[in-house]
């Protein structure tokens, strides 16, 4: 029992110095609540990502590098928008399944890979919803773009 309030009284005290610290510095960032095209490509640009079109339907195509990007945007009111890079089967040198890509998913935490007809889909959802930090935007298109080198290895693999 002794060491149970130990235990209890440290929780207590590391509780107080973390929740007690100066505020964190999200209450100085800028902090986003909807995700249309306008703000997906300035957002985009400043990654670097200038080759950027705007679709009839309002979504965009970035290349990252080259491989192009969907960026389906308007989601559920703008509180999310959707990256997803398709890969066609004749670009690849080995055909790809379900069971591969599984793999693939077991394996990731912000990505997930599916099959479609047309060859295999590498995505990303990027949520606003209640407000989120441009930066935390930003890192999730940084994972969205690191991912998808790593995807196109791991077909080839």
């Amino acid at each position: 029992m002794k060491t149970f309030l130990k235990n209890l009284f440290c929780c207590c005290a590391l509780s107080a110095v973390f929740f007690s610290a100066a505020p964190c510095s999200a209450e100085q960032e800028e902090i986003v609540k909807t995700l249309d095209g306008s703000t997906m490509a300035i957002f985009l640009s400043e990654e670097g990502y200038t080759r950027i079109t705007v679709l009839e339907s309002g979504n965009l195509v970035v290349h990252m590098p080259e491989r192009p990007v969907i960026v389906s945007v308007g989601l559920s009111e703008n509180t999310y928008s959707l990256l997803s890079a398709p890969i066609r089967k004749q670009e690849l040198s080995k055909a790809i399944d379900t069971e591969r890509l599984n793999l693939w998913n077991k394996k990731q935490s912000f990505t997930r890979a599916y099959l479609e007809e047309e060859g295999p889909v590498l995505e990303i959802t990027i949520n606003a919803y209640g407000g989120v930090t441009k930066k935390h935007i930003i890192n999730l298109i940084r994972v969205f773009a690191n991912d998808l080198k790593e995807f196109e290895s791991f077909l080839e693999n």
